[in-house]
């Protein structure tokens, strides 16, 4: 949801933290909770709903249960938005210029050693499996060798990569992670 938050703090609206639980829950009422999702169905979720409940009024519970937290939004403060979901092409072009705007939710490759021990640095290549994690491309620049990069927010917290970042390569389709890839790059265009 982190894309969202961003959007609209930057929309000059102020700062809203949303539900992160409510997508877990509610996107796949039918138990599919932490095993994985789609970025663009949560936004999907989040624009037919017309808004988010609030991060205090429905607050994260899956770390402390081993199963599904059942989906539940009675009285539940919710936070209206209006947004459309843009979905970019499969070139770097596209991705470079969506990132000069706002964040993008991009798809990549990250259940491979090379991403899991990232601890700093341009990762110039890593085992191009399935697309599995969603996270946020941020900027873009050159390494101080030249090497051209995306800045990605991961979910993982501080203490993994660069505070929480990692800079993959950008190389046309042959990015690191498969970081351009049209079935996953998605970003709400606020109305």
């Amino acid at each position: 949801m982190n894309e969202n938050e961003h959007v609209y703090k930057v929309e000059d609206r102020g700062r809203a933290s949303f539900s992160q639980q409510q997508l877990v829950s509610c996107v796949y009422p039918d138990g599919d909770d932490c095993q994985g999702g789609f970025s663009d169905y949560a936004l999907e979720f989040v624009k037919n709903k017309g808004g988010i409940c609030l991060n205090d009024a429905y607050p994260y519970a899956n770390y402390k249960r081993k199963r599904a937290v059942a989906c539940s939004q009675q009285g539940c403060r919710k936070h209206e938005l209006s947004f459309d979901i843009v979905r970019l092409p499969s070139t770097e072009a596209a991705l470079l210029n969506a990132v000069a705007q706002q964040h993008v939710v991009v798809g990549v490759s990250a259940g491979n050693d090379q991403w899991k021990q990232y601890n700093g640095g341009v990762l110039r290549q890593c085992e191009a499996g399935d697309v599995d994690h969603a996270v946020l491309a941020v900027g873009y620049g050159n390494d101080v060798d030249g090497t051209p990069y995306f800045k990605i927010k991961n979910s993982w917290g501080p203490d993994w990569g660069e505070d929480g970042y990692i800079r993959l390569r950008r190389a046309n389709t042959k990015s690191a992670c498969r970081v351009v890839n049209p079935d996953y790059n998605v970003y709400p265009k606020m109305n």
